[in-house]
């Protein structure tokens, strides 16, 4: 499951991208909008509009350093506190499959259920 992100293609990425594994260095608990794939009524704005509920999510903040380099790569993704068992904390590691070229092109492939 995508959890970022800032990438135009997932499947380009899984074909051409460097997979990295990026340690978790911080993590903010935060709340806001989950839209999903489907339609609602909206009584008061009197339409259908996409649905939407308010969720907890976890803000997570995870580096790379290439060894070589010593360029450090920093990575942010949301998780829904609802698709995990419990909080994540630093102490995790977490998939990432990034653009060299275009660091800010990443994805963070979690299995999460």
């Amino acid at each position: 499951i995508m959890r970022n992100n800032n990438t135009p293609d997932k499947k380009w990425l899984q074909q051409h991208g460097r997979r990295v594994i990026a340690h978790v260095v911080d993590i903010k608990t935060e709340q806001g909008w989950r839209y999903e794939d489907r339609s609602q009524w909206n009584s008061w704005e009197g339409r259908f509009e996409q649905a939407r509920t308010w969720r907890t999510f976890y803000d997570i903040t995870a580096t790379w350093i290439e060894p070589q380099t010593e360029q450090n790569y920093t990575f942010n993704f949301k998780l829904w506190a609802d698709e995990v068992v419990s909080k994540p904390d630093t102490s995790c590691i977490v998939p990432v499959i990034f653009d060299p070229k275009k660091p800010e092109h990443y994805y963070v492939d979690l299995k999460v259920g």
